[in-house]
């Protein structure tokens, strides 16, 4: 076996560095200086590591949506009035802004990111910011939510910044009532944002569809076969009692819920393992909520439907820190209401748009 000499510290090698004898007082001396700086990067480690962010009731907060629009181009009536007034621009916190709030949330255990409006995808500059976001130390997932009309345009650029999953929403197959739903819009133009995302090669598509109760069976069933064949995931969702209603008795919620349960029952005999039944009225699992939300306009919510807020806008444009904007998050966080099973009094909002969803 070769062998060499190595003077310095008068210790007998062979090639690989085996010690064949050795000075024992040397080797001491450099062992205690492995350890040394062993501990000490050990302890780097400690410091950098914080004890994961949780609410009041113990659960472990790892989500974050961040709505970066409230502007849609679509009008959906589960979502917003037919005559939509959008936040001034000036309350709307900047690429910047959002950044450090996000970076902010990393820092303190926040690995998964969702990208939201209103429509995302019409805030110009959406890609750029997707890259920054990914890059962002301590992220570890970053997903979008959109209506994918906008996709053909911009969905290779988004995988190539890169984006992992994205979630569309497609309420119906049937273009009239998609008309309807939306207040003007084209189903062929979302069907081409699907199309678009699955050449662009995203990891996993998923089809977001609110259910109602005067949907058309057949219309569910066109859903459940256009995901299957597109090789996506779809999503039912319960309508949920956030919306202040307008006149129209068909813009309702009472008269517009149907459960999950129901739903799937209605499809019996139909190959349901790509489909995801999402209720969050008739089995509420807010004792599993594990996000935030950060609005437009710098509100962090601690809940959907109850708690309170904490104004990062106010921090983020008096010269706060970021060690200011960490606290603003924990302290959202303890504003988490307790886990519930039932829907009593909740938040109303004029339009849903302006939270993300």
């Amino acid at each position: 076996m070769n062998q060499r000499f190595c003077t310095s510290q008068n210790i007998f090698c062979t090639a690989y560095g085996t010690p064949k004898y050795h000075n024992h007082f040397n080797l001491c001396d450099m062992e205690r200086k492995l350890k040394f700086n062993m501990g000490d990067e050990l302890s780097g480690r400690r410091e950098q590591e914080k004890p994961p962010l949780t609410d009041g009731f113990g659960r472990r907060i790892s989500y974050l949506r961040v709505s970066v629009t409230d502007r849609c181009n679509l009008r959906c009536w589960y979502c917003m009035p037919g005559q939509a007034s959008w936040m001034p621009k000036n309350d709307v916190l900047s690429y910047e802004e959002l950044q450090r709030v996000i970076s902010a949330a990393a820092g303190i255990g926040i690995s998964k990111i969702r990208l939201t409006g209103g429509e995302p995808l019409l805030r110009s500059g959406l890609c750029s910011f997707v890259r920054r976001v990914v890059e962002t130390p301590g992220v570890r997932e970053v997903t979008l939510t959109t209506n994918g009309v906008l996709l053909p345009r911009y969905a290779t650029e988004l995988k190539a910044s890169g984006l992992e999953r994205v979630n569309i929403s497609i309420d119906t197959m049937d273009a009239r009532q998609y008309e309807i739903i939306t207040r003007g819009g084209c189903l062929g133009d979302v069907i081409a944002g699907i199309d678009a995302a699955i050449a662009a090669g995203f990891q996993r598509v998923k089809l977001n569809a609110v259910l109602r109760r005067d949907a058309d069976m057949d219309d569910i069933r066109s859903l459940v076969e256009f995901s299957k064949s597109k090789g996506a995931v779809m999503r039912f969702i319960e309508l949920m009692p956030l919306l202040r209603s307008e006149s129209r008795i068909t813009e309702c919620w009472d008269s517009n819920f149907v459960s999950a349960q129901e739903m799937k029952a209605r499809l019996t005999g139909i190959n349901l393992d790509h489909v995801e039944f999402i209720s969050p009225v008739s089995e509420p699992f807010c004792d599993t909520c594990n996000r935030l939300r950060l609005t437009p306009d710098g509100m962090l919510l601690a809940c959907l439907c109850r708690g309170g807020h904490v104004n990062a806008r106010e921090i983020l444009r008096s010269g706060g820190g970021d060690e200011e904007l960490a606290q603003a998050l924990e302290r959202c966080a303890s504003l988490k209401p307790e886990p519930w099973r039932a829907w009593g009094e909740t938040t109303r909002l004029e339009r849903i748009s302006a939270i993300g969803g």
